[in-house]
C-alpha cells in the first residue's frame, strides 16, 4: 500500500517486526535448523488427520487456546516436569513474538520499567517499544546483571 501513514509507535513495531536477513544457521537463538525438518513424516501425519477435519478446528480457536490441548500440556508438565499447574493457567501462543508482547501487555503497567538483556531476542526488544514501557538494556556477567549507567 504506496503512500500509507502510520502513527510513529506503528511504524516502530513495523519496523522492528521484519525477520533477519539470516533465516536459519547454526547457533540462531529461537530459530530451529529447517534442514533438518521431517517433512515425510509431517506429511504423512498432516494427511492422516486432515482428511476430514473437525469443523471447530477450522474456525478461531477459544481465549488461551484449544482446551484440549491446554489439558494435555498441563498433564505432561504434572508428570514430566514436576509442575503443578491447570489448563485455565496455561495460554497457546503462536511463538515467542506473541508470548512476550502478552506478557509485557498483561503484566506491566504505564511507567514500568522492564529489564531485558543486551543484545536480546528481537521479539523482546520490539516488545518493549510500548510508549508506557522504559526499556533497560543491561549486560550479563560471569557475576550479575550490570544495570548501564544512568544519564
Amino acid at each position: 500500500m504506496a503512500g500509507a501513514v502510520h502513527a510513529r509507535r506503528g511504524a516502530r513495531l513495523i519496523a522492528g517486526a521484519g525477520v533477519s536477513k539470516r533465516q536459519w544457521d547454526a547457533f540462531m537463538p529461537g530459530v530451529p535448523d529447517v534442514t533438518r525438518f521431517p517433512a515425510r513424516v509431517w506429511s504423512r501425519l498432516h494427511n492422516k488427520y486432515w482428511r476430514r477435519p473437525r469443523p471447530d478446528l477450522l474456525t478461531y480457536a477459544p481465549g488461551g487456546g484449544l482446551a484440549s490441548l491446554r489439558h494435555a500440556l498441563a498433564d505432561y508438565l504434572r508428570t514430566s516436569r514436576s509442575v503443578r499447574c491447570t489448563p485455565e493457567q496455561i495460554i497457546i501462543t503462536t511463538g515467542i513474538h506473541q508470548s512476550v508482547d502478552l506478557a509485557v501487555r498483561l503484566l506491566s503497567d504505564p511507567g514500568d520499567v522492564i529489564w531485558t538483556e543486551d543484545p536480546c531476542i528481537g521479539a523482546c526488544a520490539a516488545c518493549c517499544t510500548y510508549p508506557a514501557c522504559n526499556r533497560v538494556r543491561s549486560r550479563w556477567t560471569t557475576k550479575a546483571l550490570t544495570r548501564p549507567p544512568t544519564t
